[in-house]
């Protein structure tokens, strides 16, 4: 039996971004930036998602002891459940910042950053496991990014 209906997307967009409060006047602005470039909002998010640099500073002042902090990346390690055995998943490359001072050597990382990696990283096993996929054990922050 020959299904009907629409075609597969050879690039399904299956995921809604949640909902974002936003002013008249940006609503207003918003869709009329997209119309006059031609797209829909939704294309006119991804094009400037997409056009957006990362921009992390450099150094920082350390809350503790008021010298330089320095930026560096560094690995955060994730376990995840899968099928009541616990699965690692390395997350390469994750900002934060470490104190010059030898004598404090304190460590700040965001704590949101790390929610939304973990999340990421639950998100891809889920995908993995859908499709029957092999499931990651190293996942690269700058390559998402980058998408």
């Amino acid at each position: 039996m020959v299904r009907t209906g629409r075609p597969r997307s050879v690039n399904p967009r299956s995921f809604t971004i949640p909902e974002v409060r936003v002013t008249r006047e940006e609503k207003i602005m918003i869709n009329l930036k997209a119309a006059l470039n031609h797209m829909t909002v939704a294309d006119l998010i991804r094009e400037a998602v997409k056009k957006m640099d990362v921009d992390i500073p450099k150094e920082d002042k350390c809350p503790y002891c008021g010298e330089r902090m320095e930026l560096v990346f560094s690995d955060l390690e994730h376990q995840v459940t899968v099928a009541d055995k616990p699965h690692n998943v390395t997350i390469e490359n994750v900002p934060h910042y470490k104190c010059t001072n030898p004598k404090c050597g304190k460590e700040l990382g965001d704590l949101h950053l790390a929610a939304v990696c973990e999340k990421a990283v639950e998100d891809e096993i889920y995908y993995c496991l859908n499709n029957r996929l092999p499931l990651p054990t190293r996942m690269d922050l700058k390559k998402f990014i980058q998408a």
